[in-house]
C-alpha cells in the first residue's frame, strides 16, 4: 500500500530542515504552518511528491502491521513421500493410501506435521530489485529534472509521439557495460562445455547458423509429400520422421545448398546497413559491387517482411527454394536410374 499525499508531504517535512528546494529550474517553496509543498503558491503533484522523496531516500510505500503466530499443520501427501524415499525406504507400487502413506511414515518415525509462520511481514529480500530500483542505484537517473513517474520500461512519450530522452529504463541499462556484455544462459552452459556459442539475431531464421532452417524446410517438404497411410501409427510416423533427418536425405550437398542461400541473405543484409552507414560513398562502391551479385534481391527481403510478421521459418517464406532442392535430388535420381536402365 502507499501513503496517500498528505502523508508524504508530512514525511517531507519531517525529515528537511529547510525552507526552499532546488528542483532543476523550479524553486518549491516548504509551508511548514499550512503544511504543504507550493511552487508558485500552487501545491506540487503527488508526482513531485514522489520525486523529492526519492531524492531524499524517503519510502513512500505504508508497511503492513501483522502478527506472528506459529502453527502446526499435517504435512502433504507429496511432502511425506518424498521424505519417505529420500531414506533410503521403498513405497509399494500401484494405488496406494494416503493412510498407507501415514503407516509407512510412523514405521521409519518420519514426523507427520510442520511448523509454519503466518502473519510474516513479506520483504524485498530475494527478489529482483527491477529496473527503476537498479537504475536510481547506479546513478542513472537524472532526478533533478525529470519526475519519478515519468521513468518506464520503454520511455515517456512527447506530444509528437517521440521518446523523452533519458526516461527509457531500458535504453538507460543497455548503456551499461556489464549489461552489453552478459553472456546468456545458453552461452554460459556451451562454454563450459568447452565450445563457443555464436548467436544469430533474434527472430532471422534465414541466417541462423549454417542454413539450418532451410535444413528443417526440405525435411518439411519431404515429410508433407509422404502418403497418410504410411505415417498413421506411431511405429511409422518415427520411421518417416528419422527418413526426412537422416543424412542419407539431409547430405553434405544439400546442407551446403542451404548454407549458401543463408549467406546470401546475410550478404543482403550487410549492403543494407553499409548504404544505411556510409550512404553509397566511393569508398565502399567497389565493395558493394563485388557483392551484390552474390546477395539476395532486395525486393525479396521487403517481401518477406510483409507477409510475415511473427515468428516464422524458412519453409514459411521461402518455400520454392526448400521444394527445388528435393525436385533436383529427384532428377538426380531418376537420371542415375535411367543410366543404370541403360548400362543393363
Amino acid at each position: 500500500m502507499r501513503d496517500s499525499h498528505g502523508a508524504l508531504v508530512q514525511k517531507l517535512l519531517s525529515e528537511i530542515d529547510v525552507d526552499t528546494i532546488k528542483v532543476g529550474n523550479r524553486t518549491i517553496e516548504v509551508d511548514r504552518n499550512g503544511g504543504s509543498l507550493r511552487y508558485k503558491n500552487i501545491p506540487i503533484s503527488t508526482g513531485h511528491v514522489h520525486m523529492l522523496c526519492r531524492k531524499h531516500n524517503i519510502s513512500w510505500r505504508e508497511l503492513k502491521k501483522s502478527t506472528l503466530t506459529i502453527q502446526k499443520v499435517s504435512r502433504t501427501l507429496h511432502e511425506l513421500t518424498a521424505e519417505i524415499l529420500e531414506g533410503g525406504h521403498s513405497i509399494p507400487s500401484g494405488k496406494i493410501r494416503k493412510t498407507d502413506i501415514i503407516a509407512i511414515a510412523e514405521r521409519y518415525e518420519i514426523p507427520l506435521t510442520k511448523t509454519i509462520k503466518r502473519g510474516v511481514t513479506e520483504t524485498w529480500v530475494g527478489k529482483p530489485k527491477g529496473m527503476l530500483q537498479l537504475a536510481y542505484e547506479r546513478g542513472l537517473l537524472d532526478l533533478d529534472n525529470i519526475c519519478i513517474s515519468d521513468f518506464s520500461e520503454k520511455g515517456k512519450q512527447n506530444k509528437a509521439g517521440n521518446v523523452i530522452k533519458g526516461t527509457s529504463l531500458e535504453m538507460l541499462l543497455l548503456s551499461c557495460t556489464d549489461f552489453i556484455e552478459e553472456e546468456s544462459l545458453l552461452q554460459m552452459n556451451v562454454r563450459k562445455m568447452g565450445a563457443i556459442c555464436f548467436p544469430s539475431p533474434k527472430y532471422h531464421c534465414e541466417i541462423a547458423g549454417e542454413g539450418i532452417e532451410y535444413s528443417w524446410g526440405n525435411s518439411k517438404c519431404k515429410y508433407r509429400r509422404i502418403k497418410a497411410s504410411d505415417k498413421r501409427y506411431k511405429k511409422d510416423f518415427l520411421v518417416r520422421v528419422k527418413e526426412c533427418l537422416s543424412r542419407d536425405f539431409l547430405d553434405t550437398k544439400r546442407v551446403r545448398k542451404n548454407s549458401r542461400r543463408a549467406r546470401e541473405y546475410m550478404v543482403a543484409y550487410f549492403i543494407l546497413s553499409l548504404e544505411q552507414q556510409n550512404g553509397n560513398k566511393d569508398q565502399s562502391v567497389f565493395e558493394l559491387n563485388e557483392m551484390k551479385p552474390c546477395a539476395v534481391p532486395m525486393s525479396k527481403i521487403e517481401q518477406m517482411k510483409q507477409r510475415v510478421r511473427c515468428h516464422r521459418s524458412a519453409f514459411d517464406f521461402d518455400t520454392k527454394f526448400c521444394n527445388v532442392t528435393i525436385n533436383h535430388v529427384k532428377e538426380e535420381v531418376k537420371c542415375i536410374d535411367h543410366k543404370n536402365i541403360r548400362s543393363q
